[in-house]
């Protein structure tokens, strides 16, 4: 008869007892009667002590479900750089997470990303080692590093913020709720990065719709780095993907020249130009027509995706 674990885990708490001082002038207590979000700062603290203690001697593996779990999103960061840690120490680490915060497309990553089909679970995997540098560098720019997008249904791709507020307000307005069906809407830094987001969510097989201006020159012919980014996605693209363009730019799209303004149509101008209107109402503004077809196409990509999800 095998015997039953149960004594065995209550000799080990209790020869392995762990006393906190939850503050500078607080007496160690017991760390069972410590809340939640104690418990997850000492599992950080044990990964970090055995980061301290240098390579492996022999083959460890180090597995974690949701470590993330009540931490703020600084010590998440921070939990990954541990994480990472101990993979550079000749560690094996498995993580199942929902945090974007433990993605970086700059460290040593094998994502495998796993979703309910009606045949049971499907593992589509990305390979960071396959990173553009573009991509990598975005990240150093942007903290957050548009991790998010390998937990999403379906993304959409924007040059940068100025896009990514105009696409949000618009899919909003038509009834959308971005958070409720896992869209997301990122702003890749520029045109040329487009493509190397595109790639990252087709390894994953995720849909995704690029916007981009079509950035006209005098001769009316897109310019060169527009042209072979919008090339790129052509190539990648699926039949559960697309690409769409602003006519000749966002500004031109959304009625910011029409209203004889000038630079760029930035968040707080879309805000208060057509944050206060209704979606009907905007639809009947012919001054940005160009903005209202761009948007219908996007909702119907993202309908089109999530039904064949």
């Amino acid at each position: 008869m095998v015997p039953g674990l149960n004594p065995i885990e209550e000799w080990i708490q209790s020869e392995l007892q762990i006393l906190v001082a939850p503050g500078p002038n607080l007496a160690p207590v017991d760390s069972r009667r410590l809340g939640d979000g104690w418990q997850s700062l000492i599992r950080l603290a044990a990964m970090e002590a055995v980061a301290e203690l240098g390579e492996a001697g022999r083959k460890t593996f180090v597995l974690a479900e949701e470590p993330e779990t009540y931490l703020h999103p600084h010590l998440r960061r921070r939990l990954r750089r541990s994480l990472s840690r101990l993979q550079s120490s000749g560690y094996q680490v498995a993580v199942a997470t929902h945090a974007p915060e433990l993605i970086s497309f700059r460290e040593r990553q094998h994502i495998v990303r796993l979703t309910m089909t009606t045949e049971g679970a499907r593992a589509r995997e990305y390979s960071t080692a396959s990173a553009s540098q573009a991509l990598r560098d975005e990240e150093k720019l942007n903290e957050r590093g548009n991790h998010e997008i390998v937990f999403a249904n379906v993304v959409v791709l924007a040059e940068g913020k100025d896009d990514v507020c105009a696409l949000r307000m618009g899919l909003e307005k038509t009834g959308l709720d971005c958070d409720t069906d896992s869209v997301s809407i990122v702003d890749c830094g520029g045109v040329g990065n487009l493509p190397d987001y595109a790639r990252v969510c087709s390894q994953l097989q995720i849909p995704w719709i690029a916007v981009h201006d079509r950035d006209l020159d005098e001769s009316g012919m897109p310019k060169q780095p527009t042209e072979v980014a919008h090339s790129a996605l052509e190539a990648i693209k699926t039949s559960r993907d697309g690409v769409l363009t602003w006519n000749n730019d966002l500004e031109d799209a959304i009625g910011l020249r029409a209203m004889g303004a000038s630079g760029k149509a930035s968040p707080l101008w879309i805000d208060r130009n057509h944050g206060s209107r209704e979606w009907q109402t905007l639809k009947g503004d012919a001054t940005i027509t160009e903005y209202i077809a761009v948007i219908d196409a996007v909702r119907r990509g993202i309908s089109q995706a999530l039904g064949s999800s």
